[in-house]
């Protein structure tokens, strides 16, 4: 089982934005130092209280000050963004940062001016499937380039990883035809009706450029305190946020976040995984002070490491 991290970056209202988008960087190494397979962070393009609507941006300094560990988004919205352009930045980045760079696309763009303005419905399948498609073809038909030059050879070379975010069953089926990753966000729906999704995306997948083999990755909401006082203050506060961001008019699951000690979350977090049939976690410590969010991401890493070695040995 792998384990990553989606970094939210909620906005801390005592620092300033800058400070926030560099407390990123070191997020992000302090990731890769506790052996972390993958750092993402999220695009927020109409929500106040978190930062990020230019994730590929973001995304390039993240690479350059790292590594190995793997870099991506969740997600880039389809509605925001034309196929070439996915495949020209990504591609881009991959080969300029060793192969490690990973897209995860969603559907929705938000209820805002920009979608108005592109008269463009983000809820309509239909239009997500086309343009799916065509990234796909885009993203193969650049594998396929003669080097003849260096925007070729950049192309022919680069191969970001593809995730799709399936909130629900309506991009199961795109999902599997292409062979792109599935990525499940359990902080949004932890019903039936996902763990139906993933299994008939398991069982569908088709083998492609992007994926050898079906690959799931389960996104849980996390927090790690010490202390019993320590870890109402963290669930008072997720409820806090939750109030506050009003991302979906989904019922809400009062259990999607992992709230607890570190043996405790790394002990629900494998149940969920199991659970879900996940290949991977996407642990994501929404947690608004940047240090409190590192902490979570090094007391998870270390409670894990126990957890195996009362297993294993």
């Amino acid at each position: 089982m792998k384990y990553s991290v989606l970094d939210f970056s909620s906005q801390e209202t005592t620092v300033s934005a800058k400070r926030n988008l560099n407390e990123r960087i070191k997020l992000a190494r302090l990731t890769e130092s506790m052996n972390y397979h993958r750092f993402w962070i999220s695009e927020n393009e109409a929500n106040s209280v978190l930062v990020g609507s230019t994730p590929e941006l973001i995304m390039a300094h993240l690479a350059l000050a790292t590594d190995e560990i793997r870099i991506g988004s969740a997600g880039i919205m389809l509605p925001y963004y034309s196929g070439e352009k996915i495949a020209d930045t990504f591609k881009t980045m991959d080969v300029v940062r060793n192969n490690r760079i990973d897209v995860g696309v969603g559907q929705a763009a938000g209820k805002n001016w920009f979608s108005k303005k592109l008269n463009e419905d983000p809820t309509d399948y239909h239009v997500f499937e086309r343009e799916m498609k065509e990234v796909q073809h885009l993203l193969e038909k650049t594998n396929h380039m003669k080097a003849e030059n260096a925007y070729s050879s950049l192309m022919k070379n680069g191969n970001p990883k593809i995730f799709i975010i399936n909130s629900n069953a309506r991009n199961t089926s795109i999902t599997a035809e292409i062979g792109a990753g599935f990525f499940a966000p359990y902080y949004l729906n932890s019903s039936e009706e996902l763990k139906d999704a993933i299994r008939y995306y398991q069982e569908h997948f088709v083998q492609s450029n992007i994926l050898e083999k079906a690959h799931v990755m389960l996104g849980v909401f996390v927090a790690i305190g010490s202390a019993p006082q320590e870890i109402e203050q963290l669930k008072s506060d997720f409820n806090q946020w939750d109030e506050l961001q009003q991302a979906s008019d989904r019922e809400r699951d009062p259990n999607r976040a992992i709230i607890g000690t570190g043996k405790e979350v790394v002990e629900r977090v494998s149940e969920l995984a199991k659970d879900y049939l996940a290949d991977e976690v996407m642990l994501i410590p929404n947690i608004e002070n940047n240090q409190k969010r590192a902490g979570t991401i090094q007391s998870f890493a270390e409670a894990l490491a126990e957890h195996r070695r009362a297993l294993f040995g």
